[in-house]
């Protein structure tokens, strides 16, 4: 099967998050199952930096990607990535995108989307769409979204082949925004377990920090108004091990890490809050196993790798509701749920774990156990695959797809 995938960033533009680690392990997993695959991405590196000043197109570990030069345009909202356009896209769509059986939108409001949707449908091609958690108009950029919504974005659920969602929360969200749309997949992302089969001892991260405390409270990932660490250290400040515990704040700063200084310095915080640069690797293990919980309750998460990367090292997570890593995390009895923005439940149960470690630790040990059974990149990408085949041999009528433009 020829597969043509769009996504914003791809390998090695890993600053710009965890969907970046998932389209490069998928297509390398699609690749291996013998299937002819192109990537369409930015050439972005984050929301400052290029990887490359002009498109290139180039092999990534064997996998076909052209990285599109882009123009940022101007901010939609506070924090917001921005409208930005891939001009070059255009001309890809006319004289290649009819080579491909099927097209992977991994992204819905962007310019790339909208412009790979209008031909997949002008051609007759189907299309598969993953928002990854983007349908939500949260309290950001409000306004631009429902514009978005109005002007085009029902076009491109419409007439998309299939609707991928990463958790049975975000399937109800495909069907909010896209009222009567039976062709809906809830498929998981993986996870690369070779990075979990030798874990570092434990000491290295905090040796290498200086940190001295009896407890470590972790967040790992974007600094970001959305992932709720403002809640984190808010809660922080009302645990009961304030005392003889720190915090460490992970990742890179998109605008928000100032904020969150002013708020460690307002809550007498100053000197038990510390904020990294970002880590990966064996280095990203090393804070996990040297953490006594991982806080990583944000908003709109499709699914959160974070958590079950954390699970993989044994450390217990703290998560918010209505996300794909609450709901497996759960499911494994593995699961410590707060509400977005509470912050006395999320002291409470931050204190909770403490006291109760050991157990906490133990079903972050049997939840890995079924995670390697249920999350593997093989089988995962059998499960793209399927869908793939589904869209392209379904009752899926190009002619009537052509007419949605």
């Amino acid at each position: 099967m020829k597969i043509c995938y769009y996504t914003l960033a791809f390998m090695p533009a890993t600053d710009l998050g965890g969907p970046v680690y998932s389209a490069y392990y998928l297509m390398r997993s699609l690749l291996r199952r013998g299937h002819e695959v192109t990537v369409c991405c930015t050439n972005l590196a984050s929301k400052s930096r290029k990887l490359y000043q002009q498109t290139e197109r180039r092999l990534y570990d064997g996998i076909d990607v052209i990285y599109f030069n882009t123009q940022k345009l101007f901010p939609v909202g506070a924090n917001s990535f921005g409208l930005f356009v891939c001009p070059g896209i255009i001309r890809f769509c006319q004289t290649e995108l009819k080579n491909y059986d099927v097209v992977h939108l991994d992204g819905y409001r962007c310019f790339p989307a909208t412009v790979v949707s209008f031909f997949c449908r002008k051609y007759g091609i189907p299309y598969v769409i993953q928002a990854r958690g983007t349908l939500r108009h949260a309290n950001t950029s409000v306004l631009a979204k429902q514009a978005f919504d109005l002007s085009v974005g029902k076009s491109i659920l419409r007439g998309s082949a299939l609707c991928i969602a990463s958790s049975e929360d975000e399937a109800s969200q495909y069907r909010y925004f896209a009222p009567g749309k039976e062709e809906l997949a809830v498929i998981y992302n993986g996870l690369d377990f070779d990075n979990y089969k030798n874990l570092p001892p434990r000491g290295a991260f905090r040796s290498r920090h200086g940190i001295q405390s009896r407890y470590l409270l972790t967040y790992l990932g974007r600094i970001h108004p959305m992932k709720g660490i403002e809640t984190f250290i808010r809660a922080f400040a009302l645990s009961r091990h304030r005392s003889e515990s720190s915090v460490a704040i992970i990742g890179p700063d998109e605008g928000y890490k100032s904020t969150l200084v002013r708020v460690a310095e307002e809550t007498g915080l100053r000197d038990s809050v510390i904020f990294l640069d970002a880590v990966a690797g064996q280095e990203k293990n090393e804070a996990f196993v040297d953490s006594d919980v991982v806080v990583y309750a944000g908003r709109s998460e499709s699914f959160g790798m974070v958590a079950f990367e954390a699970t993989m090292c044994g450390t217990p997570v703290i998560t918010a509701g209505n996300s794909g890593c609450s709901e497996l995390l759960e499911r494994f009895g593995a699961g410590h749920v707060t509400e977005y923005g509470d912050v006395k439940k999320l002291a409470k149960l931050m204190d909770d774990v403490l006291e109760n470690r050991v157990q906490a630790a133990e079903r972050a040990k049997f939840a890995a156990q079924n995670f390697e059974r249920l999350l593997s990149w093989d089988n995962i990408a059998r499960e793209y695959e399927n869908a793939y085949r589904s869209s392209c041999g379904s009752a899926y009528d190009r002619r009537t797809a052509a007419q949605i433009v």
